[in-house]
């Protein structure tokens, strides 16, 4: 399985991840399944100030019905990549897949 790298997503934009990352290895034989951006205070800071600046902006205010419809909508994506999410799940947590008739 080929993974996507992908930028980091903060406060509705991509951001450039500093250079440093790191291998993640699937624990049942140790290959790598995976390259992470590690990311810096920089990144962290810009992360939680994005996530509380929308709490304060109104999602904590935002009409129930229409929360209910962007989370049902998330769901939705989720859904949709669902093989998707569960193999690379999977594969990073050692458990083997499905697929494979265990």
């Amino acid at each position: 399985m080929s993974v996507e790298y992908i930028d980091f997503f903060i406060d509705g934009e991509k951001r450039h991840f500093s250079d440093k990352s790191y291998q993640t290895e699937a624990p049942a034989d140790r290959t790598v399944i995976g390259e992470c951006p590690d990311a810096s205070e920089e990144d962290v800071n810009a992360a939680v100030a994005a996530a509380n600046k929308a709490f304060a902006d109104g999602w904590k205010d935002f009409d129930p019905v229409e929360r209910e419809k962007l989370l049902w909508k998330w769901a939705d994506i989720i859904e949709k990549h669902a093989e998707k999410l569960g193999e690379m799940s999977g594969m990073e947590g050692g458990t083997p897949n499905q697929a494979d008739g265990y």
